[in-house]
């Protein structure tokens, strides 16, 4: 690691089709394929972080809990943004969805009437924070993702963001 010590990470993933040069890639999951890791390096991560060493690869950082790690990471990786936002969860069996509605149109009419930015969202539904609106494609993203859109937020001056989490 020590030829390493300045090597910039630009980029955290855990999918392997959005890794660019400087990417520190994540290597999850029961259904992870070592060629997605091979994918990786050769599209330039730096680095990946594993619960498991994949042979023949040296530049790796071993845990012993993936998911906790890559939440730490992203949250190191994204500068902790979440105490710059006012952030609402709302979890449950019934009704996260709707509630959180209700919740947005309460906080966009309260932006509205002072001027400020609309508030940012991740639902089953759809996603917004600032920067990236799209159609969600499951209720909780991996944490990687959710730093990333707090970040986001906090890069284009969201106050609030409301989360539908999964029970």
């Amino acid at each position: 690691w020590d030829s390493y010590a300045e090597t910039e990470v630009t980029n955290l993933t855990f999918d392997s089709r959005k890794v660019t040069p400087g990417t520190l890639f994540i290597a999850k999951g029961v259904h992870f394929k070592e060629e997605y890791l091979f994918s990786s390096l050769e599209k330039g991560a730096v680095a990946y972080i594993s619960d498991r060493i994949i042979a023949g690869r040296d530049k790796y950082i071993a845990v012993n809990d993936i998911r906790g790690a890559m939440a730490l990471i992203s949250r190191m990786f994204y500068c902790d943004p979440q105490t710059d936002l006012t952030t609402f969860a709302v979890t449950g069996t019934k009704g996260k969805t709707t509630t959180c509605y209700y919740l947005k149109e309460i906080l966009d009419t309260y932006a509205a009437d002072t001027s400020t930015r609309e508030c940012g969202f991740m639902s089953t539904i759809d996603t917004y924070d600032g920067i990236e609106r799209f159609e969600s494609t499951n209720t909780t993203p991996e944490s990687p993702d959710v730093w990333r859109h707090f970040s986001n937020a906090v890069k284009s001056g969201i106050e609030n963001y409301v989360v539908e989490v999964s029970a």
